[in-house]
């Protein structure tokens, strides 16, 4: 703990009517008492923080946490080597893969359309993960402004949004990034995994991306959501 961190404990101790002596100080106490707990919430509830409100502190705290479950070591470096392990024993090309954080914010992060849909493709819309997307148009998530009422995907669509703005590089703006994946449920009980990455300087401006969007939308909506098994037949 840093010493501007105790100073502030200690002042809400102080305001808490306890007293404390001295000054803050590195160390481990021989008390066996146990002073204060905070327990976590279940760990689907804190996937789904995660990924409806796209909390970019969770997911690299997730990291460090899965590195630490899987070798003993909570780093960064740990968690990134155990993703890439997991997409191994898929059959999982991870070399595609340019992954140096947790929470995506790096614009060295690189990925492709196929990874993403091939990491979906085993789970689904109930799992843990699929269960804590943003649903499309649902108040609080992170899908609440792209997707109004009169979007065909409205309340049907669960996905994850990323956003990656310009960064200046040595020579000129770092191309931005926009995406989307995740679950479709039909009408007829089917899912369909979906991803969707662009990239442009400025593509992360909602007059750059919103159409595209909506022509998604409305080319999902004509072929899958209200298409009849006689309009997908043979002809």
């Amino acid at each position: 703990m840093a010493k501007i961190e105790k100073t502030h404990a200690m002042r809400v101790l102080e305001a808490k009517g306890i007293r404390v002596d001295g000054e803050p100080r590195s160390g481990r106490s021989n008390s066996s008492v146990t002073l204060a707990t905070l327990p976590s919430s279940p760990l689907p509830a804190l996937i789904k923080e995660m990924l409806t409100t796209a909390d970019a502190n969770t997911a690299e705290m997730m990291l460090h946490e899965i590195g630490l479950a899987a070798t003993g070591i909570g780093t960064r470096d740990a968690g990134i080597a155990v993703v890439k392990q997991r997409l191994d024993s898929w059959g999982i090309d991870a070399d595609v893969m340019s992954m140096v954080d947790g929470s995506g914010l790096s614009s060295a992060n690189r990925t492709t359309c196929e990874l993403l849909l091939a990491v979906l493709q085993h789970g689904d819309p109930d799992d843990a993960v699929g269960g804590g997307l943003a649903v499309a148009g649902a108040a609080g998530g992170r899908l609440v402004d792209d997707f109004p009422a009169d979007n065909p995907l409205y309340g049907i669509l669960r996905a994850a949004m990323g956003t990656q703005f310009n960064i200046l590089g040595d020579d000129a703006l770092a191309p931005a990034a926009k995406s989307l994946a995740g679950y479709l449920p039909l009408p007829d009980g089917r899912t369909v995994e979906l991803v969707m990455i662009l990239n442009g300087e400025t593509i992360v401006d909602p007059t750059a991306y919103q159409p595209l969007f909506e022509m998604f939308a409305d080319i999902i909506d004509s072929h899958l959501l209200t298409a009849t098994s006689a309009d997908l037949a043979p002809r």
